[in-house]
């Protein structure tokens, strides 16, 4: 499930948004997200709804999260991008 969330600068020909990602881990002891992002660039990466900062890596077309701790098969993870 994603939230998408965009704002466009005419004069500066910019482009800018977030993203809120929402995951069902498939097995317990999930601990990290890695994710198609080519051409993406981010400022930071967050918890929701605490806000708190996740730790991430990033190559040409991938970005991994570390997640603050291991999930449960049974939880639900929303992941902020901007």
């Amino acid at each position: 499930h994603y939230v998408l969330r965009s704002r466009f600068d005419q004069g500066a020909k910019a482009y800018f948004g977030d993203t809120t990602v929402q995951v069902k881990p498939l097995a317990a002891n999930f601990k990290s997200l890695t994710l198609d992002a080519a051409d993406l660039k981010f400022d930071s990466v967050t918890l929701e709804p605490t806000g708190a900062a996740l730790k991430y890596t990033q190559t040409a077309d991938k970005v991994s999260v570390a997640l603050d701790r291991a999930y449960a098969a049974s939880d639900t993870i929303s992941v902020r991008f901007k």
